[in-house]
């Protein structure tokens, strides 16, 4: 099975970008060259899918420095901004108790496949065994 992200809106996820997730769970879940599906929470539906280009957690702060500005929503804000700008949008949506200074956060950069969703179970699955065969058969591993 393959997993999905859900996004609020697609701002910024045509192109190389990366999502930013609370945590360090995903960081555990992926790593490069998976696929995941990309999935509209307010229209309830798969738009997308892409794959995963790298993963990296930490600290919330140093995280932000790093990686806002790759940030899907922040590509087109200054970099000098990304950050600060980043933190107050989690604060405001995710609240003080899961956004401080303890904080892990997980930076997954996405290449969209070119909006090709994976749009039921049975396709995402076939999709992972295509993918699967296809690195096999190239030598690659996992």
């Amino acid at each position: 099975m393959i997993p999905a992200f859900g996004f609020m809106n697609e701002v910024g996820l045509d192109r190389i970008s990366n999502t930013m997730r609370v945590g360090k769970a995903w960081s555990e879940r992926l790593v490069t060259g998976d696929r995941v599906g990309l999935y509209n929470v307010k229209r309830k539906e798969m738009f997308g899918s892409a794959t995963i280009l790298s993963v990296f957690t930490g600290p919330i702060v140093p995280m932000l420095i790093k990686h806002a500005h790759a940030n899907h929503t922040m590509l087109d804000t200054p970099r000098a901004e990304a950050a600060e700008m980043l933190l107050r949008w989690m604060r405001q949506n995710y609240g003080p108790r899961l956004i401080n200074k303890q904080t892990h956060l997980t930076a997954v950069y996405l290449l969209n496949d070119n909006g090709k969703p994976l749009t039921t179970p049975f396709q995402a699955i076939q999709t992972a065994r295509d993918d699967q065969e296809l690195a096999e058969g190239a030598g690659h591993v996992g």
